[in-house]
């Protein structure tokens, strides 16, 4: 049974890397629609290197509205994802931020 769990572990960790590899493919073409493809790849290094989730969320916000001609509901809805994973990272820095506001104290 706990091979199984590994198994299923493992996969699972496999589908959400390549998810988040297709992400950024996404939000790169997204970007390279709207500004250069040498901006681009430096706003997805920077993300990368940052952890700062926006601009991938804007990039696939602007594939799916520019490239793919959905509405506006629906391109909001398919950048949601990124959203969701900027705001535990907005609160954490704002949790370092305060901890150690209170840790000077």
């Amino acid at each position: 049974m706990e091979t199984i769990g590994q198994i299923l572990g493992f996969m699972l960790t496999a589908l959400f890397c390549l998810l988040g590899l297709a992400m950024f493919a996404v939000a790169w073409t997204g970007l390279t629609s709207e500004i250069s493809w040498q901006w681009a790849a430096g706003v997805i290094i920077a993300s990368f290197v940052v952890r700062l989730y926006l601009p991938i969320a804007v990039g696939a916000f602007l594939f799916a509205h520019n490239i793919w001609g959905w509405p506006l509901p629906e391109s909001v809805l398919f950048a949601l994802p990124w959203l969701i994973f900027l705001s535990p990272s907005i609160a954490a820095s704002v949790f370092s931020i305060s901890s150690s506001a209170m840790v000077r104290r």
